[in-house]
C-alpha cells in the first residue's frame, strides 16, 4: 500500500514552504541537499533523494520535515527499518505526530503486524486534527466484530437438510454414540437416508430435529433406523451466546427398539479476532438400553472444545472431546479422549472438497484389569452442483481401531456417493 494522497501534499507543502527558517541550518551545504533532494523526489528518483536528504540532515538540518522526508523515501524504496526510525524521529514534533503516527501504521502494516498497525492508526485518529486524516486512519483500524444475538448464532428462518447415500461397508458394525457394540466382519452394500432441521421460535428458542434410516444388502439384523427432537434456548452477552438444550431420541435395531436417550446440553459460541470462532459445549445423557441391551443403560457426560476458522475458499476445524460414562456394564463405560480435525476447500464452480482425519483414546476399567483401545480414521469427500439447491458427492472413509485385547482389532472401509439438499 502506497502513501496516501494526503500524505504526499503534505510532503510537497512541507518541502516548499512550511519548514521555517529557523529550523533549517545555516550553511549553504544543508540547504542545497535539501533543495536537491527535493528535486530528486519530485522526479521520483527516491534513491537520490534519500541521498540528498541524508546529506542534509548530517550537514545540521533540524526540524520534522528532513526525518518524514527520509522516512518517505525509505517506504519508497522498501527500506521499512529505516523508514520506521525517520517517522518515529519526526512524530517527537507535536505538529508532524498525527501523520507520522499514520506513517507508523502503515509500515506495521506492511511488515504484517497488524497488532502494531492498528496500535498506530488509533493513535494518529485520536491526535489527528485534520478531519480527512482521522477518516483516513479510521478507515485502517478492523471493524469491531457485531455483538451476537440468538438470531445472528443461528438462521433466522427455518433449514433443513435431507440426503441419499448408497455405498459398500467392508465391516458392518453396530455402532451407539462412538461404541462399537458388534463388529460383523462382513461386508454389505448399504443404503441410507437422513434428515434434519431447525425452526426458529420466538423468545430465543429453535426447534430441532433428526432422523435415519441404514439399510444392508446382505445383513438385515444390522439395519438401523433412529430420530431425536429438541428444544434450545439461546441468550446473548456482548460476543458471546449461550446456548440450553434438552432433546430426546431413540433407536431401532432390526425394526426393534434397542436404546432411548434423553439429554440435556450447555454450550457456548464466541466469535474470536481474525475470523475465528470457539464453542464449547457440556452434555449430560441418560441412557435406556433396551432388552439384550440392557447394558447400555445409564449415564454419559462429554465436555467439548471446538475452534473454527472461515478464510475465502476454505475453513478449518479443530475439535476436542472428553467423555466419561457409567453404564449398567464396564465394557460399555469407556473414559475417552477425541481429536477430530477437517479442512473444507472451495475449488470454483461450487466444487468442494473435504479432508478429515481423527484420533481416538479409550479406556475400560474391570475389577480384573483394564483394556485400552486406539482408533483413528481419515476421510475425503469431493461435492459438488446439481442444482440450486441439491448436490452430489462421493466420499471415502478409512478407520483402524487396535486394542490391548485382539479381540476388539479391526479395520473398517467405507465408500459411498450421493446426493444432499439444504433448503
Amino acid at each position: 500500500m502506497r502513501l496516501s494522497l494526503s500524505c504526499m501534499m503534505l510532503l510537497v507543502a512541507l518541502m516548499n514552504c512550511s519548514v521555517p527558517a529557523a529550523e533549517i541550518a545555516s550553511e549553504t551545504d544543508a540547504r542545497a541537499q535539501f533543495a536537491a533532494g527535493a528535486a530528486a523526489f519530485r522526479e521520483q528518483d527516491f534513491e537520490a533523494a534519500l541521498v540528498a536528504f541524508r546529506a542534509a540532515l548530517d550537514a545540521g538540518l533540524v526540524g520534522p520535515a528532513v526525518h518524514y522526508n527520509i522516512g518517505v523515501c525509505a517506504w519508497e524504496l522498501g527500506r521499512l527499518d529505516e523508514a520506521e526510525t525517520a517517522f518515529l524521529a519526526a512524530s517527537t514534533y507535536p505538529d508532524m505526530a498525527a501523520i507520522a503516527f499514520y506513517n507508523l501504521g502503515l509500515v506495521r502494516q506492511r511488515r504484517g503486524d497488524p497488532d502494531g498497525a492498528a496500535h498506530w492508526f488509533e493513535l494518529a485518529r485520536d491526535l489527528a486534527e485534520d478531519e480527512n486524516l482521522r477518516l483516513l486512519a479510521e478507515s485502517q483500524l478492523p471493524l469491531p466484530p457485531p455483538a451476537l444475538t440468538p438470531s445472528t448464532a443461528w438462521p433466522s428462518r427455518p433449514v433443513r437438510f435431507a440426503a441419499v447415500h448408497a455405498g459398500y461397508d467392508d465391516n458392518v458394525a453396530l455402532i451407539a454414540e462412538g461404541q462399537a457394540l458388534s463388529i460383523s466382519d462382513t461386508g454389505s452394500a448399504y443404503l441410507e437416508v437422513q434428515y434434519a432441521g431447525m425452526t426458529p421460535l420466538r423468545g430465543g428458542l429453535r426447534l430441532e430435529g433428526s432422523a435415519y434410516l441404514l439399510r444392508y444388502e446382505s445383513l438385515d439384523e444390522y439395519n438401523q433406523a433412529g430420530a431425536r427432537l429438541g428444544v434450545v434456548a439461546g441468550r446473548a452477552w456482548d460476543r458471546w451466546v449461550a446456548e440450553l438444550g434438552a432433546d430426546y431420541g431413540l433407536n431401532m435395531l432390526d425394526g426393534e427398539r434397542f436404546e432411548d436417550r434423553r439429554g440435556l446440553w450447555l454450550g457456548a459460541l464466541r466469535h474470536l479476532d481474525a475470523g475465528w470462532e470457539l464453542r464449547l459445549r457440556y452434555r449430560f445423557e441418560d441412557i435406556v438400553g433396551q432388552d439384550d441391551f440392557d447394558s447400555l443403560s445409564g449415564q454419559r457426560h462429554e465436555a467439548g472444545l471446538r475452534l473454527a476458522l472461515r478464510e475465502a475458499g476454505r475453513r478449518w476445524r479443530l475439535e476436542y472431546r472428553y467423555e466419561t460414562n457409567d453404564r449398567g456394564s464396564d465394557a460399555v463405560s469407556p473414559d475417552r479422549h477425541r481429536v477430530d480435525g477437517e479442512l473444507s476447500l472451495e475449488l470454483g464452480r461450487r466444487l468442494a472438497a473435504r479432508l478429515g482425519s481423527g484420533w481416538r483414546h479409550s479406556r475400560y476399567e474391570f475389577e480384573e484389569g483394564s483394556r485400552t483401545e486406539r482408533r483413528s480414521y481419515v476421510s475425503a469427500t469431493l461435492s459438488g452442483p446439481l442444482t440450486k439447491q441439491l448436490d452430489w458427492l462421493v466420499r471415502a472413509d478409512l478407520a483402524r481401531n487396535s486394542s490391548s485385547d485382539q479381540i476388539f482389532d479391526y479395520t473398517q472401509r467405507r465408500v459411498f456417493t450421493g446426493i444432499e439438499a439444504l433448503f
